[in-house]
């Protein structure tokens, strides 16, 4: 599920980036971390919660901090 996550990040269907964030959400990975902090800032609500939850659970300073700017 990660290399389509990955790949579907910077789709323009907000369908796709749910599901990218999704996928995050259920394992989260150091690396993934700059693809999450642009999810947070999407301007879909339900990609905005997914990638909340992936970076709550990966425990980013970065990921807390938008979390919280939001």
């Amino acid at each position: 599920l990660l290399p389509r996550a990955r790949k579907w990040s910077d789709s323009y269907f907000w369908e796709e980036r749910n599901f990218s964030a999704r996928c995050f959400a259920l394992c989260p990975l150091q690396h993934d971390e700059k693809i999450l902090l642009k999810l947070i800032d999407d301007q879909e609500f339900l990609v905005r919660k997914n990638a909340a939850v992936a970076l709550t659970r990966l425990g980013s300073k970065k990921g807390i901090s938008s979390i919280i700017a939001h």
